[in-house]
């Protein structure tokens, strides 16, 4: 027995053997094409990684420029309202200067019409007492023409 099963044993191991050299070069195979995949995978990354970093790198270098741009259309744009605010009040100044001309010419207008018509009025209501008083007294005045000679009037009311 002993010879049997040391045989079998032997056989056994000769098979497990001899079956094993294959299958372990088929592994080998399998496993350094793993490895193969794995090595161009970490390859490849390594270049999508460095390419997204240059990507990167750029558009942050884009962004500090559009940055700049954005200080620089900011400056401009606060000096241009400045200007504009500038200019509005002045153009305001000159408005309301005007506006204060225009109403004191108006007012100045106002006054010469209020002061005519004062005239007028004083005139007539004079005339009218002159002429009441001249009736009074009997004392026609020849009147030839629209134009009076106040000094004549005034002197034929005096005598």
């Amino acid at each position: 027995m002993t010879t049997a099963d040391f045989w079998i044993v032997i056989s056994f191991i000769t098979f497990i053997t001899l079956a094993f050299t294959p299958t372990k070069r088929l592994f080998a195979r399998m496993i350094d094409e793993k490895i193969n995949k794995i090595q161009e995978d970490i390859t490849e990354s390594l270049k999508v990684r460095e390419e997204a970093e240059n990507n990167l790198s750029q558009l942050l270098e884009e962004n500090k420029l559009t940055d700049k741009k954005c200080a620089k259309i900011l400056g401009l744009t606060k000096k241009r309202i400045e200007s504009l605010k500038f200019a509005t009040n002045r153009k305001l100044t000159e408005l309301e200067q005007k506006r204060a001309e225009i109403i004191n010419q108006s007012l100045s207008y106002q006054n010469q019409i209020e002061t005519a018509r004062l005239r007028k009025y004083i005139l007539t209501t004079a005339f009218a007492e002159v002429e009441k008083e001249l009736l009074k007294a009997n004392k026609p005045i020849p009147i030839a023409s629209e134009k009076f000679n106040f000094k004549e009037i005034l002197g034929k009311l005096i005598s």
